[in-house]
């Protein structure tokens, strides 16, 4: 946080960032709901949740600061157009899968779609209902 701190707006704007985001990144710096957590003790839903009370925090910044912050690497960004992209040309898939077919790639017999969608698959395992 100190070092974002020392950086003037401008310079984090030289650095590509918008004014607005810029903005939130230095207020998050000081924000004590994102440094005086222990994060260890908190799951990865409840951890994406809290984030995202935060102002300028989504869930692909949420999942972002689990992955490279805290080194959670199981989590599988499914809001990530980048990932999906890649997904596709590994497998070659001359349609583009949603992060909706992602997030609900099973079907029950008779074509129907599961009702539940992990929000974050930590393990592949988990799922909101």
């Amino acid at each position: 946080p100190e070092t974002v701190l020392a950086l003037k707006p401008e310079e984090l704007r030289s650095a590509g960032l918008s004014q607005r985001k810029a903005e939130y990144i230095q207020t998050l710096a000081v924000n004590e709901k994102v440094w005086n957590i222990d994060w260890n003790g908190i799951d990865d839903e409840a951890a994406v949740a809290r984030l995202c009370e935060l102002r300028g925090v989504g869930v692909w910044t949420a999942e972002m600061f689990l992955i490279f912050h805290l080194q959670r690497p199981d989590i599988l960004p499914l809001g990530d157009i980048g990932l999906l992209r890649a997904i596709n040309i590994s497998y070659n898939n001359a349609a583009p899968r949603s992060a909706r077919f992602w997030s609900n790639p099973c079907r029950k017999p008779g074509g129907s779609t599961r009702k539940s969608r992990p929000a974050i698959v930590a393990g592949a395992t988990a799922s909101l209902t």
